[in-house]
């Protein structure tokens, strides 16, 4: 029996103003446990692409499925599995990362117990740990770059789209967020050790001459 794609893009086309096409029948699927660098140059819809998939963004025509749900019909269903940093986002400064996570873990159908425990997991992954209960006015942009990663996965999605994840880090940082996403996203070890694999999608600019 042939699997069902976890993400699932069928002659996704978006079309703006006077006719202009940002998609033409882009399709494409990626497969449980696949880690995949969607790659082209500026201008191509890559970015549309990944906003049609989390949903913020309605195709001009055709589909795009996640886990088998199709976007567009149902997308408070299919976001439950899916964590997603698209672009640069805004950032409550005067929040705190506690604040902030336990402003999204309601948003997102966490009970309070499971947002407690989570929040300092989660922190400790971006190297955050010590900054909980400060204004993320004053984090840095690499810090802001770091807990936005770490608002993406907070409820623990199986697919991660991820959009210029890596803008205002430094090489090490860089290098940090690339280990994650190797590793399988942050999977807590139990699960890795029972080898439930994850999906991540990461948008990477071609570099032209």
């Amino acid at each position: 029996m042939k699997n069902i794609a976890a993400i699932s893009v069928q002659n996704l086309t978006k079309e703006y103003v006077r006719g202009v096409k940002v998609l033409d029948k882009v399709s494409f699927d990626v497969i449980e446990g696949d880690i995949v660098g969607y790659l082209g140059p500026n201008g191509a819809g890559k970015t549309t692409t990944l906003k049609t998939l989390a949903a913020l963004l309605k195709p001009t025509s055709d589909k795009a499925f996640i886990n088998g749900i199709e976007v567009t019909k149902n997308s408070k269903e299919a976001m439950k599995s899916v964590g997603s940093l698209i672009e640069v986002p805004g950032i409550y400064e005067y929040l705190t990362p506690n604040d902030l996570f336990t402003y999204l873990g309601k948003v997102r159908g966490m009970n309070m117990k499971r947002i407690k425990e989570r929040i300092p997991e989660v922190l400790k992954k971006v190297k955050l740990q010590d900054w909980r209960y400060k204004k993320i006015g004053s984090f840095s942009t690499g810090m802001q770059r770091r807990l936005a990663i770490a608002t993406a996965i907070l409820h623990e999605p199986n697919i991660l789209i991820l959009d210029g994840s890596t803008i205002g880090l430094d090489p090490k940082g860089i290098k940090e967020v690339a280990k994650y996403i190797e590793n399988g996203g942050g999977a807590p070890e139990k699960v890795w050790k029972l080898r439930i694999k994850r999906i991540v999608i990461n948008l990477i600019e071609e570099e032209g001459n």
